[in-house]
């Protein structure tokens, strides 16, 4: 990306920055990645921001990290930023290494939500003023460098592949910060909460006029915690790992996943995922065989 802009405007996109040649009041930055990325993950940032190299999260992670930021939230930092190296460091124990270059987030004004962009996940202003709430969608937009970035859905109709993984790596964290118990609970709420919900189609099959619906998030990390009670913890997440190292940089299906968890259990289970994800009610619960 070769961006110019008048100074003292700042330009972001995605990838490493470069350089930044300036010239009669004008300045380019040039961005760089190395990596395949998606179209739809390609992003450019220009305002009055500041790039803030964030040296702890780097050493924590070993991923360079640096965040886009509004002035007055560059200095101090939102203390959920500060948690980003650790939880880069978290993930790539479970799903196997960081897959790009470098990571942070973009802060901007007029965006009421969080998207995902390849090495510079985007977020609202207001999401920044909440900060149980930030860590969470922190931790969701991370997850998805993996499982929606680095492994993208061959088909708008396996989205739950994206939102179904980045919604349980929430709950991994949950677990991680307050133990199984809290696990346990969020997971029999979502499920309670889902079984009220009216006309609610199945994630593995999502209306195309509501692609991004409740059941691709919620529904779609119940079923990931049906897999992992039905396989065991060994297996569930060595299937992560499997699944992320085997199809990095291309194109997944849902039979790819299925794959790779029958690959590494040695198990048939077609009838667990198609009861997970095309019933027409939500599944009960699993019981734990340990």
């Amino acid at each position: 990306f070769m961006i110019t802009v008048p100074d003292p405007l700042v330009a972001a996109a995605n990838g490493i920055l470069i350089e930044q040649i300036t010239d009669l009041g004008w300045s380019t930055w040039v961005w760089e990645s190395s990596d395949p990325m998606a179209s739809y993950l390609a992003t450019v940032v220009i305002g009055d921001l500041a790039i803030i190299e964030d040296a702890g999260s780097t050493a924590t992670s070993g991923i360079p990290v640096r965040n886009v930021l509004p002035p007055d939230l560059a200095d101090p930092l939102p203390q959920p930023l500060e948690a980003q190296g650790e939880m880069i460091a978290f993930f790539a124990d479970l799903f196997g290494p960081y897959p790009f270059e470098a990571y942070g987030i973009a802060v901007v004004d007029g965006f009421e939500a969080a998207l995902e962009n390849q090495t510079l996940s985007i977020f609202g202003r207001d999401l920044a003023g909440f900060p149980e709430f930030f860590e969470t969608v922190l931790v969701h937009e991370l997850a998805h460098q993996w499982f929606g970035n680095s492994i993208t859905p061959g088909d708008w109709g396996d989205i739950w592949l994206n939102e179904g993984f980045a919604t349980y790596a929430e709950w991994l964290w949950i677990e991680r910060q307050r133990g199984p118990a809290a696990l346990q609970a969020t997971v029999e709420g979502e499920r309670d909460r889902l079984a009220l919900a009216a006309d609610l189609p199945p994630p593995g099959n999502p209306p195309a006029d509501d692609l991004f619906n409740t059941s691709v998030y919620n529904w779609g990390a119940l079923v990931l915690h049906a897999l992992r009670v039905e396989i065991g913890d060994d297996s569930f997440f060595e299937t992560l790992l499997t699944y992320a190292d085997r199809y990095r940089d291309s194109v997944v299906r849902t039979a790819d996943f299925v794959a790779a968890a029958e690959d590494v259990s040695g198990r048939d289970l077609s009838e667990l995922f198609d009861t997970w994800l095309f019933s027409e009610t939500v599944p009960e619960l699993p019981t734990d065989p340990g």
